[in-house]
């Protein structure tokens, strides 16, 4: 299901835009288990020159996941703090 959503994504940003767009993926790991998705995050950002940057939602990430930043959002904060960005 994550390569039908990514090959959708690749054809709307050939056909309708011009230049860097971006990609916002709700919980694509869901049925992966912790390697599948660790290899999965390694070569998502190889996938295309025009998605330049992937936004995902995740239950949670497998540790060592390699993420440019990490947002981490529960019922107790009220803001963004520095501890819940890194």
């Amino acid at each position: 299901m994550l390569a039908v959503r990514l090959a959708l994504s690749q054809k709307l940003v050939d056909s309708a835009m011009t230049g860097r767009q971006f990609i916002f993926l709700d919980e694509p790991f869901a049925f992966f288990d912790a390697e599948r998705t660790l290899s999965t995050l390694e070569v998502l950002p190889q996938l295309s020159d025009e998605i330049t940057q992937i936004w995902l939602i995740a239950q949670d990430f497998p540790e060592g996941s390699q993420l440019d930043r990490h947002i981490e959002c529960a019922r107790e904060y009220v803001s963004l703090s520095p501890t819940s960005v890194t």
